[in-house]
């Protein structure tokens, strides 16, 4: 019998190549001829189709189709399909061992929640910056910052060390950050990391974790000089468990001589907001000591110093109130028993009274000081009472 592939006929072939055609009886088949020797392979022409088959012994003129055949482009595509899952699962279990086999021995016996420390009395130093990504929102009401932020951490792992040479050469490997121990770094405001993205391990022990983050930060909001005001901003990042003595915390661009840094915010990545600009952004590295404790607490403040952009304020805020003032010009040149007078200063009044509505929904609600424009409109409201 030979085999023929075809994904939908079948036909059983008995091997004498050189008499008569035989059926393949499968509901209403049609007659099929063949040719070729016992062994050989052969072609079969049915219906201008073309088949691919194989010789296997005769078992006698069976009525049921025991030969299945394929056309040329099925073949094909089943061939191919075939040769790629078989490389795919060939080359999956080989994929970078060097690597699994180095990932296997660092970990296998790590313990994550032990701080990486040779001795409990040597001091770990923890190495910090922010990069910010976008300043979100300003709220001036509820004085609240939000930014989106990059927090670079770098210290050295003691446990995390490797020979490159004898692992293939692999001298950086990336591993869950939850897999190894991170430094308890918290801020003192709203902080939360969006994404637990992978550390970054160095053949030496260094390790770098860079975890976006979204931070709402306090801001003492001064509006005595809206829309022309500048407002300073800041950031507090300490160890939440660990004391000076424990986790001695610094700043990435920090000097051994200085614990303020000039530049202390990476901005290379930042979004230009429409409404501020930011003109300072230095950082301190703070140390204080607490009645409770005899050890030092260590933290860095960065600071943000934010300009508004006074653009939209000066179109849709001062010129109108300034135009307006100026109509109350008109009313000296009114007759005095005119009626008109009296109706342009209450037209005038209230368009004051709404940009100073306006101005009030826009500031935060503080007794310490009153900007200078809320100052201009009620000056310019009691003038115009005065001339009413």
């Amino acid at each position: 019998m030979s085999l023929l592939l075809d994904a939908t006929e079948f036909y059983t072939i008995p091997p004498h190549s050189k008499r008569s055609p035989t059926s393949c009886i499968r509901g209403r088949q049609q007659r099929t001829s063949w040719g070729g020797d016992l062994l050989g392979r052969w072609v079969g022409k049915r219906q201008g189709r073309r088949y691919f088959g194989a010789r296997l012994p005769y078992v006698g003129n069976a009525p049921s189709c025991a030969a299945i055949g394929w056309t040329w482009p099925k073949m094909g595509s089943m061939l191919f399909a075939a040769v790629f899952i078989a490389l795919h699962f060939a080359t999956g279990g080989l994929a970078n061992p060097d690597a699994k086999r180095l990932y296997d021995d660092l970990l296998s016996n790590y313990n994550r929640l032990i701080r990486p420390v040779g001795n409990n009395s040597d001091r770990l130093t923890v190495k910090m910056g922010l990069r910010l990504s976008q300043l979100i929102d300003v709220n001036l009401k509820n004085q609240i910052m939000t930014t989106n932020v990059w927090v670079e951490q770098e210290w050295n792992d003691y446990k995390l060390k490797w020979n490159p040479d004898d692992y293939g050469g692999v001298d950086t490997l990336h591993v869950p950050s939850e897999h190894i121990w991170l430094p308890d770094i918290v801020a003192d405001g709203n902080y939360e990391v969006t994404i637990m993205t992978k550390a970054i391990l160095h053949h030496t022990g260094k390790v770098v974790w860079k975890p976006p983050a979204i931070y709402k930060s306090f801001c003492e909001i001064d509006v005595e000089y809206f829309p022309f005001d500048e407002q300073t901003c800041f950031m507090k990042f300490g160890s939440w468990t660990y004391d000076g003595y424990m986790v001695d915390l610094r700043h990435l661009k920090q000097t051994p001589d200085s614990d303020n840094i000039e530049v202390g915010i990476d901005l290379q990545d930042y979004y230009i907001s429409v409404e501020w600009d930011i003109m300072r952004v230095p950082a301190v590295r703070n140390e204080k000591f607490y009645s409770c404790c005899e050890e030092p607490y260590l933290d860095i403040v960065f600071n943000l110093t934010l300009r508004r952009k006074t653009l939209f304020y000066t179109v849709n805020l001062i010129i109108p109130c300034v135009g307006i003032s100026f109509l109350s010009v008109l009313v000296f040149y009114l007759p005095s028993d005119s009626g008109e007078k009296i109706s342009l200063c209450i037209s005038i009044l209230l368009s004051l009274t709404v940009f100073f509505l306006l101005l009030a929904e826009i500031i935060p609600p503080t007794s310490l000081t009153v900007p200078l424009l809320g100052k201009y409109l009620l000056f310019t409201m009691m003038l115009i009472t005065g001339y009413t």
